[in-house]
């Protein structure tokens, strides 16, 4: 479950995190890395393939997973901010 996209999206998002142009920028870099040069080596060698999406459906599911990650990681830090807040009004 734990695969080389959700593995390298949180760690891009841990070194990133609160400057979102450069998170996305990292994420389609390494994304692009992944799909351009690393599934087509797979391929060679009967290990993986891409059957059903193409290269460019690929990368926009990539994308997708990745704002998602960082819009959940944003409101969960939004949440947390919110109830430490409540709790240290006094």
């Amino acid at each position: 479950m734990l695969g080389s996209f959700f593995v390298g999206t949180i760690w891009i998002l841990k070194w990133t995190y609160g400057k979102f142009f450069t998170y996305k920028g990292i994420n389609m870099v390494i994304d692009s890395i992944f799909t351009y040069v690393i599934v087509p080596y797979l391929t060679k060698f009967g290990i993986a393939s891409l059957v059903r999406l193409s290269k460019m459906q690929i990368m926009y599911v990539f994308t997708v997973l990745a704002l998602i990650l960082y819009a959940f990681q944003f409101l969960y830090e939004k949440i947390q901010f919110n109830r430490w807040k409540l709790k240290h009004k006094e």
